[in-house]
This record gives C-alpha cells, structure tokens and sequence, in this order.
C-alpha cells in the first residue's frame, strides 16, 4: 500500500510538474503570438513606406521629365525671342539709317530753301532799287 501510496504522489508530483510547463508553454505561445503579430504590423508599414516611396519615386520622375519638357519649350521661346530681338534690331538699323537720310534731305532742302530766300531778297532789293530810279 505504501508503494502505491508512493507512486500516486510521485504521478501527482509528474502532473504537476506538467501542469506547470503546460502554462509557461502558454505564456510562451502568447508571447511569441505578440512577436510575430508585432514583426507583421511592421513588416506591413515597411510595405507600405516602400509602396509610398514608390509611387513618389514615380511622381518626382513625371514631374522631372515635365518640368524637362517645360525647360526645352523655354529654351525654344527664348531662341524665337532672340531671333525676332536680332530682326527688330536689324529693322531699326535699317531705319535709322533711312531716318538719317531723310534728315540729310531735309537738311539740303533747307539749305536750298536758305538760298533762294536771300536770292529772292537779293533780287526784291535789286528790284526795289530799279522802281525807285524810275
């Protein structure tokens, strides 16, 4: 009877023994549960920063190549811009030249102008002169 005795407490010693690593199994279980959901949670916001980084990636890469195309449509303004700028200079030069002409014109028609009054004078006085002898 002893020995039975004996066996039961060492079977209920074993069973608790059991017991025990049974529930630090458990906590074992549930801290591992919250590791992996934890490394889950973040390998899921690397994901999404990665997506995010992504689709910026190719945001920044449209805008570049429109803001490349922008500066190429500049470019040909300014080209167009400086050619008419060479043009309207060449026109003015033109017509400065015509304006300086014309002032020469001017100028030897008032010359003309200048002579024929003090001819015209001249000739009143010689004139005048022969009235009065008569």
């Amino acid at each position: 009877h002893a020995d039975s005795q004996r066996q039961l407490q060492h079977v209920s010693t074993e069973r608790e023994q059991l017991l025990n690593m049974m529930a630090d199994l458990r906590r074992q279980l549930t801290d591992l549960a919250r590791s992996r959901d934890s490394v889950v949670l973040e390998r899921d916001s690397v994901v999404l920063e990665r997506d995010a980084s992504a689709k910026k990636a190719k945001r920044y890469k449209q805008e570049k190549k429109t803001l490349s195309n922008e500066v190429m449509s500049l470019e040909v303004e300014m080209q167009m811009s400086l050619k008419m700028v060479q043009e309207v200079q060449e026109i003015s030069a033109n017509k400065e030249e015509e304006v300086e002409g014309l002032r020469n014109m001017l100028k030897e028609r008032e010359d003309a102008l200048v002579g024929l009054q003090s001819d015209f004078a001249s000739k009143e006085e010689a004139w005048i002169e022969s009235m009065e002898r008569m």
